[in-house]
């Protein structure tokens, strides 16, 4: 007998947990529609090229085949790569600067444990076609006010930028080793720095002078400020250095004045992903030590990688799926559920066609409604009221028709009332 499962590293949503990210993905798309972004889709899959060489050492968790047609294809692994494709193949259509957003499962061929799964959603915000850090500065904003209006209080935007990562690389004297020191520092937060130390020894041929310089600037302490200078003088007149640490200043102080005060600077931060060209962060919870539940970056190269014009641009990627979870084991999801579902029960069968219409009026009015439509005794009805999320029961028998009223109870306060017909709209509006 064959079992009825789902295959390990997908899941299924239905009930409760379905609403719950439906509402929070809604809250997402309220803010990011506040700061102009448009939604987009793109497919399931893509020409394998288009994917493949852009994710660094995690190029192999790529679902990747040759289909009927004998064509190399792979399964969405990023939101972004795609919307470069789109942008290069439809450049034509689209007005720059684009801010778009985009929440699409993606697919990964990964070792699943918890919070690691082999299907999950992405949410992505762009903005295409611009330079200017000012993209970075809204970027955070935009950050810091999701995690607030989310719940969170103790977060963190650690920000860097790869140029940094490249001047610290040549301080070294090891710029033909930037991809194997870039991937090595971005793994400083799960290893001990003796761990990071012995690695970089290992990958540079014991070359304790070079690693010592890494060190030196990678273990800074103190305020943004301080890191910043310090950085400043040990980096000297390295080609790049003092531009991107004086970019790096303003976007933190552009951040500070618009109030947004969770942003720090951390050399350490490198991204792993090998289109990123300038200002990169992650995002962190620190209460309960959560760690990364987001990133972004400007990666002005990756239009023209594929084939599409030049295009300066910069984005971000909130982690959807890790932060449910830890509102979940938090209890935080149950307060962003609308609890604005009515369900109409009619007593007899002289109430049926009057429940349906009582239906469509409270829809007329953007009310969610569902008719009960079995004849089980009552407290069976009350149950699935109350199992399906709804906060009131209408109640329609031969008693209400004849006297034109209905009876409705709210399944939070536990009131019951008895209003007239014709005052169904004016109660529920203004409960």
């Amino acid at each position: 007998m064959k079992n009825a499962q789902t295959l390990k590293g997908f899941r299924d949503f239905i009930g409760q947990d379905y609403k719950q990210r439906t509402n929070i993905f809604r809250l997402f798309e309220e803010i990011f529609g506040k700061y102009g972004y448009e939604g987009i889709q793109t497919p399931a899959l893509e020409y394998a090229h288009i994917l493949l060489d852009k994710y660094g050492e995690d190029e192999k968790l790529v679902y990747k085949f040759v289909d009927h047609g004998g064509r190399e294809v792979a399964m969405r692994y990023d939101l972004t790569v795609p919307t470069a494709r789109v942008l290069a193949q439809h450049r034509a259509k689209i007005q720059l600067p684009w801010k778009r957003y985009q929440l699409q499962p993606v697919w990964r061929a990964d070792n699943t444990q918890k919070g690691r799964f082999r299907e999950f959603y992405q949410l992505d915000i762009d903005v295409f076609g611009s330079s200017s850090y000012l993209v970075e500065v809204e970027m955070l904003l935009i950050g810091s006010e999701v995690y607030s209006r989310l719940g969170f209080a103790d977060y963190a935007a650690r920000l860097n930028s790869r140029q940094i990562l490249n001047a610290i690389v040549e301080y070294a004297g090891r710029k033909d080793d930037f991809s194997t020191i870039v991937t090595i520092i971005d793994k400083w937060d799960k290893r001990t720095k003796e761990e990071t130390k012995a690695d970089l020894l290992d990958k540079l041929s014991n070359n304790e002078e070079a690693v010592a310089k890494i060190m030196q600037c990678v273990e800074l302490q103190g305020s943004n400020s301080e890191k910043i200078s310090a950085l400043k003088e040990i980096l000297g007149n390295i080609i790049g250095a003092q531009e991107s640490l004086a970019e790096i200043e303003k976007i933190i102080s552009y951040s500070e004045k618009l109030g947004n005060n969770k942003v720090i600077f951390d050399p350490t931060i490198a991204r792993g992903l090998s289109y990123y060209t300038g200002p990169v962060w992650e995002w962190e919870i620190n209460e309960g030590n959560v760690g990364s539940v987001g990133s972004g970056g400007r990666y002005d190269n990756l239009v023209a990688s594929i084939g599409g014009e030049d295009t300066p641009a910069c984005g971000q990627s909130f982690g959807i799926e890790r932060i449910l979870e830890v509102m979940s084991d938090r209890g935080m999801l149950s307060s962003q559920i609308q609890s604005d579902l009515v369900l109409i029960t009619f007593l007899d069968n002289e109430a049926e066609v009057v429940s349906l219409e009582v239906m469509k009026e409270l829809q007329a009015i953007d009310i969610r409604t569902v008719v009960y439509t079995g004849t089980d005794k009552l407290p069976k009805r009350f149950k699935y009221a109350e199992d399906i999320g709804a906060s009131w029961v209408v109640l329609i028998g031969s008693n209400e028709i004849q006297a034109n009223t209905l009876t409705i109870k709210n399944l939070v306060s536990k009131e019951q009332v008895e209003i007239q017909r014709s005052e169904l709209a004016s109660y529920f509006v203004s409960n």
